[in-house]
């Protein structure tokens, strides 16, 4: 129940941080919004456990590590977003290359400080699961440089840390970007059609951006730790698209009542599964095989 439960609070919690970041061009009353939405977020958690407790430690561990920091995260990443562009100076684009430059050595360095948690992050490991993700474990602070005053109900030793890990790769993705935009050196352009991507996307735009959805929501990138804009973009540059109004065209989507949300999804599982049935008709032996193959 809570995995479903955090999951469609965290679906609403995008969707409502992309209409502010769509809507809203003052960055002080951007952040101020988003901050407060993700606030109420992880105040809505917290009373659910209240009246729910864990049933097992795997599902504590599981709350911990994996779903409380994707919501903190949020609140830390747009946070330090606003303070970069907030100091960023004025000046040549070298000097502004200089400075995100050095955002993105910060961020670096806070990953080298932090370099065996980071890697237990990285690399998914569950060995010390009890030691940091349980809150009635307790650990040297020597370990953890940076954490601030816990809260003995709705925190662990590492649910921050790993909230900060998770934002710091996001702002690392946004500052690498940053840094591409405004010194077209660091960019390879085709200079020709002929050295254009070959691939275009011809469909409809509706179904690209039911793609861009999926990828998001299951998790496919980076972990799941990866912005749908981020990813809006990396598409439109892969099949040389511009996505009209994506985030309007996925409120509709979800507004669907004839047809089913995910019909081109559908359409897919559909057309593969088509495939695969040919095969095995065109290949009766490999179908057999196929089907009697042991468990």
């Amino acid at each position: 129940m809570l995995h479903l439960l955090s999951k469609k609070m965290y679906q609403q919690l995008d969707e409502e941080l992309q209409a502010i970041l769509s809507n809203e061009p003052n960055p002080l009353k951007r952040m101020t919004a988003t901050v407060s939405k993700v606030r109420s977020a992880l105040q809505n958690l917290k009373e659910y456990l209240s009246k729910h407790p864990f049933a097992t430690d795997t599902e504590e561990i599981h709350f911990f590590k994996n779903i409380k920091p994707k919501f903190y995260a949020k609140q830390i990443y747009h946070i330090e977003l606003y303070k970069i562009e907030d100091a960023k100076p004025y000046g040549t684009v070298e000097t502004i290359r200089e400075y995100y430059e050095e955002e993105l050595n910060i961020i670096r360095r806070f990953f080298r400080q932090n370099q065996f948690l980071y890697e237990y992050y990285r690399n998914e490991m569950v060995e010390l699961d009890n030691l940091y993700f349980k809150r009635t474990a307790t650990i040297q602070n020597i370990l953890l440089p940076e954490v601030p005053e816990l809260h003995p109900e709705f925190s662990t030793s590492c649910d921050y840390l790993f909230s900060k890990f998770i934002a710091y790769e996001l702002l690392q993705t946004y500052l690498v970007k940053a840094i591409n935009r405004i010194d077209p050196a660091n960019i390879t352009l085709p200079d020709t059609k002929e050295e254009q991507l070959p691939l275009k996307w011809t469909g409809e735009q509706v179904n690209l951006i039911e793609l861009i959805y999926g990828i998001y929501y299951t998790g496919q990138l980076n972990h799941g730790n990866v912005e749908v804009k981020d990813i809006i973009e990396v598409i439109e540059t892969i099949f040389q698209v511009k996505l009209k109004s994506p985030y309007h065209t996925f409120g509709n989507i979800r507004r669907r009542k004839c047809i089913s949300p995910t019909a081109y999804l559908d359409k897919m599982r559909e057309a593969i599964l088509q495939r695969i049935e040919e095969d095995l008709e065109y290949k009766p032996n490999r179908g057999i095989a196929l089907r009697n193959k042991p468990e």
